[in-house]
């Protein structure tokens, strides 16, 4: 079988493939077996290595993290400079200061974060950072305690975008300047230099090194709302 036909056969014929280099979901039994500390990558290359983490049988099977010390690692292997990152979340009523959603262990001058604004509770931001402290965000947006939403962030070597359930909401300033990728180190619900915890449930996050575009990103959404909406 060629890769494009595995990707169909255990990642799910209507999610889009192009360029899928990631595919991790708690709800397939190749990616996660219920138990246990290693989650397959369904694109068959960079796995994730999980601490603390819970795993609960809703939705079709999710990950659950307490927002105290879970945390999964998937390595350095994201370094793209036009990708899309798409993942399925149920944010928590309580985060800590900064918690991360995802994060490839950025600071204001590498690498690129899904935090959230300080103490404002759920309200977060996507960007991504140039060497001399350029960047290109979302601006804040808002999520919804015990709410899922599918959530994709695009970028195209220039701009940020955000999309909400398929839905364009946020198109980021130009960064001018490549991404600085250095000490990159893909995480989930944490921080890479340590603690910002997230809290709350993780449905299937797929990254890809080429930017979808609008009809391709409400594929994937209408491909699993009947699962999580």
């Amino acid at each position: 079988r060629t890769k494009k036909q595995i990707y169909i056969m255990y990642v799910g014929p209507d999610i889009v493939d192009d360029g899928l280099t990631f595919a991790i979901d708690a709800g397939s039994t190749r990616s996660y077996p219920g138990s246990g500390t290693t989650v397959t990558d369904l694109s068959g290359t960079n796995n994730v290595t999980l601490s603390g983490v819970g795993f609960a049988s809703n939705n079709g099977g999710v990950f659950v993290y307490d927002g105290v010390d879970d945390q999964g690692t998937a390595g350095d292997f994201f370094n793209y400079q036009a990708f899309t990152i798409n993942l399925w979340v149920k944010p928590g009523s309580t985060q800590v200061q900064y918690a991360d959603i995802l994060d490839n262990d950025h600071n204001g001058n590498r690498n690129w974060v899904l935090q959230q604004n300080s103490n404002n509770q759920n309200v977060y931001s996507f960007g991504v950072h140039g060497a001399s402290y350029e960047n290109s965000y979302t601006g804040n947006f808002t999520l919804t305690a015990g709410d899922w939403v599918n959530l994709t962030f695009t970028y195209d070597g220039t701009r940020v975008r955000g999309y909400n359930n398929g839905v364009l909401f946020a198109t980021g300033a130009a960064l001018g300047t490549t991404i600085n990728y250095s000490a990159q180190d893909f995480h989930i619900g944490r921080w890479g230099g340590g603690g910002r915890y997230w809290e709350g449930e993780y449905g299937p996050l797929y990254c890809y090194n080429t930017v979808l575009n609008a009809a391709q990103i409400l594929q994937n959404y209408n491909a699993l709302k009947s699962r999580f909406i």
